[in-house]
């Protein structure tokens, strides 16, 4: 599956981090919203049990990291393609793709909902969705 994402720089900002994009890839199953304490292992023992995942995610970094964000001219877009696998043992359906950009660091400043809750940390805002059928993506 090819994504094209764009970028944009608004001010000069400190010195950061290297930015990390957190791309999602949820299933319809999968809630958008805290149910209940423990869905995320719940989920994870039916992915088990059915031999289908109804979540992968990728983590890149803007243009593999050749482009600091720090020389990035303020106020030009960017784009950037980047190419994902979908993984064979996805279960088929409607899916939606969530982005969250943030600062790779060494160690994940994770809160205890990460642990128990299906939107976590690497949860971001859904701007697209796509239905996989077989081996075809389809927008």
């Amino acid at each position: 599956m090819a994504i094209t994402i764009g970028y944009e720089k608004y001010d000069a900002g400190p010195f950061r981090f290297p930015t990390v994009v957190h791309l999602r890839f949820d299933h319809e199953s999968v809630s958008q919203d805290h149910r209940y304490p423990g869905e995320k292992h719940v989920r994870r023992i039916n992915e088990m049990r059915a031999g289908r995942l109804v979540r992968f995610r990728r983590d890149i970094t803007p243009y593999q990291g050749l482009i600091p964000l720090e020389v990035w001219p303020i106020g030009t877009p960017f784009y950037d393609r980047v190419v994902v696998k979908v993984p064979p043992a996805m279960a088929l359906g409607n899916y939606r793709l969530e982005i969250a950009i943030d600062r790779q660091t060494l160690l994940p400043n994770l809160e205890v909902g990460d642990l128990l809750y299906n939107r976590d940390h690497f949860s971001g805002k859904s701007c697209v969705g796509f239905e996989l059928v077989g081996s075809v993506v389809r927008q």
